[in-house]
């Protein structure tokens, strides 16, 4: 009896781990792709901010998210199950070997003593198998406990009201701007002054260090600014939210990263209702269609974190039809050709 109670343990603890095995893969799956675009994001804090792209890419890794929680809370549903199932099963041997027991003494095959010891046995021999389903269940509801404190802690407040304001569409003007460090102790650009309209363009060269990038983080609101201010239209860049902002401003920074996602989500910005004319608009316009349609996938190849199969170049490229896409107001490009090639080049004029 106390084999057979053994296998019979082992039996639903091999089918619960089967049967919970395919959920929790796919809750690590939903779980890494929810750690890469966290992890990039954070690497990309700034082009992700400048061109409004926060939203969208908060907004898939929340679908990864959920998509974890359901699979997760499924996987922990059956175990509870397969537990329960154990424990009964379990108490329910221990009231066999007792009814056997006692059979065996009325029929003089068994002296009380030997029933008394034979129950302490059993239960000393099932004890490891019990324990050993006992804590699996424990070790799921820590791992539980921990990602839904990861959830609350890691939680944010939500975006600012939605301005009134219509897009900019003539003026930049910038007035005495200086930049700070992020830590706002060190003056890392200081006193700019200029004025742009509609069709202008500027270019700013200067030696390594002299503050152009720290001019462009400040231009764009990723930066802190300590003096002056920049207007659109008249109106600082605050007055706009995140995501308003991405419809008027494309950057590409000087340091090339893309989203875990495909090469078209990328290009539009993870924006869900993006239109595949103005994708495929924006990679001609950087004259990197021709090299989107030669890959395995074209605009669904998969790239990221890194940009996983592109080159330096190509990922600058298509950094730069992200840049463009949407035909943005105001567009800035920090070191855009570091890493192009003539038709690149060629793209980029």
């Amino acid at each position: 009896l106390a084999l057979i109670g053994a296998l019979l343990l082992v039996a639903i603890a091999i089918v619960s781990q089967a049967v919970s095995h395919r959920r929790n893969l796919q809750a690590s799956e939903h779980g890494t792709t929810e750690d890469l675009l966290m992890r990039a994001s954070r690497q990309q804090v700034e082009p992700l901010k400048a061109m409004g792209m926060l939203g969208n890419v908060q907004r898939l890794w929340r679908s990864a998210h959920d998509r974890r929680v359901v699979v997760q809370t499924s996987a922990s549903d059956w175990q509870s199950m397969f537990a329960s199932t154990s424990k009964t099963l379990r108490l329910i041997l221990q009231s066999a070997v007792l009814g056997l027991g006692a059979y065996q003494v009325i029929h003089n095959e068994l002296s009380p003593g030997a029933l008394i010891a034979a129950s302490i046995i059993f239960a000393r021999a099932l004890a490891p198998i019990d324990q050993s389903i006992a804590q699996w269940r424990v070790i799921t509801n820590a791992h539980q406990a921990y990602n839904r404190l990861k959830e609350t802690l890691s939680s944010s407040t939500g975006e600012p009201l939605t301005s009134v304001l219509a897009l900019p569409k003539q003026t930049l003007t910038v007035s005495g701007l200086s930049v700070a460090s992020p830590d706002g102790e060190l003056i890392l650009m200081e006193d700019a002054n200029f004025s742009l309209k509609a069709g202008d363009g500027l270019g700013i060269i200067g030696p390594s260090g002299g503050g152009k990038s720290s001019l462009v983080r400040g231009l764009l609101g990723v930066a802190p600014v300590v003096a002056g201010d920049v207007r659109f239209d008249g109106a600082t860049l605050d007055q706009w939210s995140k995501e308003q902002q991405g419809q008027f401003i494309g950057y590409l920074p000087q340091d090339i990263d893309l989203i875990p996602g495909t090469i078209a989500q990328n290009i539009s910005r993870f924006d869900t209702t993006a239109d595949a004319e103005q994708i495929r608009g924006a990679a001609k316009l950087a004259m990197v269609h021709d090299l989107i349609v030669q890959k395995n996938g074209g605009y669904e190849m998969q790239v990221g974190p890194g940009g996983i199969a592109l080159s330096g170049g190509e990922r600058q490229r298509i950094a730069l039809a992200r840049a463009v896409y949407g035909s943005p107001f105001f567009v800035v490009l920090d070191e855009p050709n570091s890493n192009m090639d003539a038709i690149g080049e060629r793209g980029l004029a």
